[in-house]
């Protein structure tokens, strides 16, 4: 015996949908590549909805005639930093100038929730680069997802859990300069 079955539910309306590999997923934003024109890209922030069969539902964040990078990975390996990344695809100065603060806001955000992950690797405030190369080797580890994740000796980030990747001291000063870190000059 069959049966003919009619599910009404409520209309959530229409929205884009994007293929799972579109989607750069930082654990706490869900970023898209658009392409502008002439070789140009810029990555916007999305809000995910459902998900089923390799696609997402964007709820907001794209609008109809978005061209999209549709497959965004290559992007990133797993010792590439995202903002970094993005940062490479900023269009213009005040874009680069934007990220740079909304860094530094999602910095101010989530100290609550990084406070649960405290170490003393995590620099607060101005760092002293010299001080923490204790060794005098001219060379510390840092986070590349967490650029203010700083330490003497090699090991994993106790916020991402991010092997710790090894830079000079001008480079480390160079790199929380970049990502909007105060040090000591």
């Amino acid at each position: 015996m069959f049966a003919k079955v009619i599910i009404e539910g409520i209309d959530l309306g229409e929205y884009p949908v994007i293929s799972e590999y579109s989607v750069i997923r930082s654990g706490e934003k869900n970023i898209v590549i658009i392409s502008l024109s002439d070789g140009k890209f810029k990555p916007v922030q999305v809000k995910l909805g459902g998900y089923s069969d390799g696609y997402y539902q964007v709820i907001e964040g794209l609008s109809e005639g978005n061209k999209i990078v549709t497959s965004s990975q290559f992007l990133i390996d797993s010792e590439s930093n995202l903002r970094a990344a993005i940062n490479q695809f900023q269009s213009g100065e005040s874009d680069t100038e934007d990220l740079k603060r909304e860094t530094q806001e999602e910095k101010q955000e989530t100290k609550d929730e990084k406070q649960d992950h405290s170490s003393s690797l995590v620099r607060e405030g101005i760092v002293d680069v010299e001080l923490i190369d204790a060794n005098n080797d001219g060379k510390l580890f840092e986070c590349q997802m967490d650029w203010n994740v700083i330490s003497d000796e090699d090991g994993r980030c106790p916020v991402c859990n991010m092997y710790l990747k090894e830079f000079t001291l001008d480079e480390v000063k160079a790199n929380l300069d970049k990502h909007g870190f105060e040090y000591k000059k």
